[in-house]
């Protein structure tokens, strides 16, 4: 229904690179088996994905949000945000009749996801613990702990000090109930790979590791991937803005490696961490409105999967 324009030129600092995006007449028509994959790989770390060079200095995010500002007041935008605010009115059978479904290709891809990749948090599994371990030593290197306080499942897996990373006591297994290893795996990718962002979301009164379960929920939740009913189900997909979106998000992401697959979603939910921050930084920073701040973030974060072109521009926006 809409047309496609060329992508926004100029913006500075874009975080992510992937691999060329097929056009939508290649993917629809192409749509090759992917590879066959071990159980429960490693998103974070494979041989055969290219490299994520360059993260987001904390200074980056005032450089760049004129570019968001401005989108609000752009003769580009403007009608496109309109046509969403009208279809999100319309009653659920027209949504349906404008929006496509997945095709076969991002159907099998998400389901591998969700095979391979969620899952509940058990803290009695040693790769699980190790991935907690993870999370804590990459945050010690950013704010130069002491050696001693190296992770230890024997003395760590229950400490104060979760609390510093932003969870919302002291055994932070309680805080992946709804996200699982997934949203722990999203959490070490952001404080492995964009350590400068992480530091500039550190404070007492934003709950980074909280919040950042909070939007893996609700990005696996928009792509069908998680497999819980959670506080997101119900309404997911009864607007335009949140099917479009779904759509948009797997389009970006889909790479016949599921493992690239995976490491493009954690480039949206940086991406989105970002965002949600951003706003929190912007706003009244009152705790008790937290939830409507959040709701308010993610239908932000559909219009923008909406009018972006590709993920390094929707990358590129903050």
């Amino acid at each position: 229904m809409r047309q496609r324009h060329a992508p926004h030129q100029g913006s500075a600092g874009a975080t992510f690179v992937p691999p060329a995006d097929k056009t939508d007449s290649q993917e629809d028509s192409q749509a090759p088996p992917l590879p066959q994959l071990p159980q429960h790989r490693d998103p974070l770390f494979s041989h055969n994905m290219p490299a994520v060079t360059s993260s987001v200095p904390s200074t980056s995010l005032q450089i760049r949000a004129p570019r968001l500002d401005e989108m609000n007041s752009s003769f580009y935008y403007i009608p496109q945000f309109l046509w969403l605010q009208t279809m999100d009115r319309a009653p659920y059978f027209i949504n349906n009749f404008f929006v496509p479904s997945l095709p076969p290709h991002h159907e099998f891809m998400l389901t591998r996801i969700r095979d391979e990749y969620v899952r509940s948090y058990r803290p009695a599994v040693a790769d699980d613990v190790a991935l907690l371990g993870r999370l804590w030593n990459g945050h010690n290197r950013i704010v130069m702990a002491p050696d001693e306080l190296k992770f230890s499942p024997e003395v760590h897996c229950t400490n104060a000090r979760w609390k510093e990373l932003g969870f919302q006591g002291t055994d932070p297994s309680t805080d992946f109930r709804g996200a699982g290893v997934f949203g722990l795996t999203q959490l070490v990718y952001l404080v492995e790979k964009h350590p400068e962002q992480w530091n500039a979301m550190l404070s007492p009164d934003f709950m980074t590791a909280a919040a950042g379960l909070n939007v893996s929920l609700r990005l696996m939740t928009l792509i069908d991937i998680n497999t819980t009913v959670n506080q997101f189900s119900p309404t997911m997909h009864t607007t335009y803005s949140a099917c479009e979106g779904r759509l948009q998000l797997c389009r970006f992401i889909f790479d016949q490696n599921i493992e690239v697959g995976v490491k493009r979603l954690h480039e949206v939910y940086c991406f989105a961490m970002r965002l949600l921050h951003f706003r929190w930084v912007r706003s009244s920073r009152n705790l008790m409105e937290f939830n409507q701040l959040l709701s308010a973030v993610y239908a932000e974060l559909e219009k923008l999967l909406y009018v972006s072109k590709s993920l390094e521009d929707l990358c590129s926006i903050l």
